[in-house]
């Protein structure tokens, strides 16, 4: 496959969500997270500002979070509003850390586990 240099401005990335079941077992929760394409020195600067904790889990996800999918209730899919993710995060403690996660290992997997490791 060729290298395309100009992408999408929003792409999809793996997420997911471990929680416990109501058997006791862990169960993993798969689900994608829609995030802004930034370009790279933009995420320089994002990853910049989580390494000297200037940047919170809530303000990464509010400067590249645009969409979700897969993430229900049991009316079925739940469209993606600022009010669906404060009711979905309060439902599903953790669900926050879960998109930072997806977004981080999507831009850079290498400096992934150290930004996450500082980061928590």
């Amino acid at each position: 496959m060729s290298l395309i240099i100009s992408q999408s401005p929003k792409y999809f990335a793996p997420c997911e969500h471990p929680v416990l079941g109501e058997e006791g077992k862990l169960q993993t929760h798969l689900f994608d997270g829609q995030f802004k394409r930034l370009k790279t020195s933009q995420i320089q600067q994002l990853n910049e500002d989580i390494a000297a904790g200037k940047c919170t889990d809530a303000q990464l996800l509010e400067r590249v979070m645009v969409g979700w999918r897969g993430v229900e209730n049991l009316s079925g899919p739940m469209p993606f509003t600022p009010e669906n993710f404060a009711l979905a995060e309060e439902e599903m403690p953790g669900l926050k850390q879960a998109f930072v996660r997806g977004y981080i290992a999507s831009t850079s997997p290498t400096a992934s586990a150290h930004l996450l490791e500082k980061n928590s």
